[in-house]
């Protein structure tokens, strides 16, 4: 499990009219689980610099890791789905998708 990886892809376009600078956001979460978490944690980021009007592909690599816990003095993985999201901060997330841990 700890050399897995999920890997998120986000379009971002610059809508304005001068370069410009964003940072695609990555959390996850988890509706039902038995351990003390956060209600959304961090879990990756990229910066991306567009010209106006330019479109690039954002790819954000998860390392399973970010999914772990520590328990009893080793990290642990709690299975079943977790919830990614992706947007520009924490107060804004328009895309979720689900991710599956065995």
């Amino acid at each position: 499990m700890l050399d897995s990886v999920v890997e998120v892809r986000a379009e971002v376009t610059n809508t304005g009219d001068r370069a410009g600078k964003h940072v695609v956001q990555v959390y996850a979460s988890r509706a039902h689980t038995a351990v003390d978490r956060p209600a959304r944690w961090l879990v990756g980021h990229e910066v991306v610099r567009l010209a106006p009007g330019a479109t690039e592909t954002v790819k954000i690599t998860v390392p399973a890791r970010a999914f772990a816990h520590w328990a009893e003095g080793a990290w642990a993985y709690e299975p079943g789905e977790f919830t990614l999201h992706v947007g520009s901060s924490a107060d804004d997330l328009p895309v979720t998708m689900p991710v599956r841990l065995r």
